[in-house]
């Protein structure tokens, strides 16, 4: 029973493993992962990269979030991104290698920071409440990370890590935009 117990797990994690992948894959190319608010694009597609630094480890974690850039540089390409997305791009940036180290980099490293901490996390006294810990502060990690390399290899954009604690800045564009949204429809209609 043991000997069967032991090759089930590794196929599992594979399995998981590639079921994150093509999660991330959607969120990534599809509208499912981004939401497009002027003047940068917010994420969410780093939620597979907290699941598999939370039950596969910080390995798997680095290669979802090094496909997690590799995808949102190939994305920021597009013709359809919020102007300052192009930062992303190395096409388009105008500091290909910067853009390289933004858009992967900064994932990469978010996979592997995030499981090495699931990973502190599970040999806490309470487990339970490390991993809660870290998945609550993880979307901030990603974020100050992303605006801490924006700082840094794109400083003529004015963004620095202080961004990444502003969460409700984005509300009043996103309001904002709904009220112009709404009114162009009922111009429409008169």
């Amino acid at each position: 029973m043991r000997k069967k117990q032991q090759k089930w797990k590794p196929r599992s994690d594979r399995y998981l493993f590639t079921t994150l992948l093509a999660i991330e894959f959607l969120m990534s190319f599809t509208f499912l992962g981004y939401i497009h608010i002027e003047p940068i694009s917010i994420t969410i597609a780093y939620i597979p990269i907290l699941i598999a630094g939370c039950f596969l480890g910080a390995g798997q974690a680095t290669a979802i979030g090094l496909f997690f850039g590799l995808s949102s540089m190939y994305k920021a390409s597009a013709y359809y991104v919020m102007p300052l997305d192009k930062v992303f791009s190395p096409f388009l940036s105008g500091y290909p290698l910067g853009s390289l180290l933004l858009s992967v980099g900064t994932r990469a490293l978010f996979g592997w920071l995030v499981g090495m901490l699931f990973m502190l996390a599970k040999k806490l006294r309470h487990p339970r409440i490390g991993i809660g810990v870290v998945s609550a502060l993880s979307p901030k990690v990603h974020s100050i990370l992303v605006y801490s390399a924006m700082e840094f290899l794109f400083p003529e954009l004015g963004y620095n890590f202080a961004y990444a604690f502003h969460a409700d800045q984005p509300w009043p564009i996103i309001i904002r935009n709904f009220g112009n949204m709404k009114n162009n429809i009922l111009s429409d209609f008169q």
